[in-house]
């Protein structure tokens, strides 16, 4: 009996915890890895030929760029912060509410803070002068920084509805059983197998022949 039950349990921390590819396949997780991605695309494309030699091409107000590139920056850390949290779900699990509060407010606010960027590099870039006569490799960041920084919007909000979700509890945003895959269901765990508190109660699951007959074990 007790045999039973460990090995009852050692599945159920197994299918739980998962692994690094199953982390990997989960919605928030793929969404904060586009994020940090598109993080890089804009503050790497400002700073490298958009911003230089404090000229910004954004219609010359450098404040544009320096926005561009801190909401870049910023976002290219909390992606990074949460995908650490996301890779160590059991040794947080303890804060996990208090980490659901923040992981709602940052992400929500920097869904904003992405449209505000967003606005402002797209209205600066359109009053710039002459923007047509820059060269190639210009125009092309210039154009990168506004067109991922709206992506970015999205991303973001996806992240903020998972986050919503979670912290209400309706579902494990994706780090337990999300609905989308690659967790537990109910209360099968492993091989299909139903524990039921003692040796007596331990069935295996109907097995189904080609004729649609079925047994069940005693």
């Amino acid at each position: 009996l007790s045999t039973v039950r460990f090995l009852s349990n050692t599945q159920d921390r197994t299918a739980t915890m998962g692994s690094p590819v199953d982390t990997l396949k989960k919605p928030p997780v793929i969404l904060y890895i586009l994020s940090w991605l598109f993080a890089v695309i804009v503050f790497g494309a400002i700073a490298d030929k958009v911003d230089v030699d404090g000229v910004c091409f954004y219609n010359l107000n450098s404040d544009a760029c320096h926005l561009g590139v801190a909401v870049g920056v910023i976002a290219f850390l909390l992606t990074m912060f949460f995908l650490a949290i996301a890779f160590a779900e059991e040794q947080v699990a303890s804060y996990k509410p208090t980490l659901n509060i923040v992981e709602l407010g940052l992400t929500a606010l920097w869904t904003f803070m992405w449209f505000v960027t967003f606005c402002v590099l797209a209205d600066q870039w359109r009053k710039t002068d002459g923007a047509g006569s820059f060269e190639t490799a210009v125009k092309n960041n210039a154009r990168s920084g506004i067109a991922f920084s709206f992506f970015s919007i999205l991303t973001f909000a996806a992240s903020t509805f998972f986050a919503f979700k979670k912290y209400k509890g309706e579902e494990d945003g994706g780090w337990a059983d999300s609905g989308f895959g690659g967790g537990n269901s109910g209360g099968n765990t492993g091989g299909g197998y139903q524990y039921q508190g003692d040796a007596e109660n331990f069935n295996p699951p109907p097995f189904q022949g080609e004729q649609g007959g079925s047994y069940q074990s005693t």
